[in-house]
């Protein structure tokens, strides 16, 4: 940082008798300087974006922290609706998680209601005979 300001401060060599451009010179130092940072920050940012789309050989996948792995196949039991357990996020339960297991439960349900209309639609045909 002293350094910096050493040369910021530091003029060039008077030429005939210019005081204005010690005032001139610390300015345009200091707008390399900036230049050289927003450079340099440009760069930063190109790379990163190029390494975290490269695949590195012998790198292994991202490791998942959630442990919700959602319904078995089949039909949903009471028992199954009592074992579930939804991680926690930042303001309550991961919503990717929460809309899962509706989306389950609305199919089934629907599978169900389906099969019940079916099997009254059936008695009553045959109650009919």
């Amino acid at each position: 940082m002293i350094l910096l300001q050493r040369w910021l401060r530091s003029s060039p060599p008077e030429r005939h008798g210019n005081r204005g451009t010690s005032t001139a010179a610390a300015y345009h130092r200091l707008v390399i300087l900036v230049i050289l940072m927003l450079v340099v920050l440009a760069v930063g940012v190109i790379v990163a974006v190029i390494v975290s789309r490269s695949t590195a050989p012998g790198v292994e996948a991202p490791v998942s922290t959630q442990s919700f792995a959602g319904f078995a196949s089949g039909p949903v039991r009471a028992g199954d609706i009592e074992l579930v357990r939804l991680d926690l996020a930042f303001r309550g339960y991961r919503m990717d998680q929460v809309d899962a297991v509706l989306g389950r439960l609305r199919h089934e349900l629907a599978v169900r209601d389906r099969e019940i209309d079916r099997l009254r639609a059936q008695e009553e045909h045959h109650g009919d005979v």
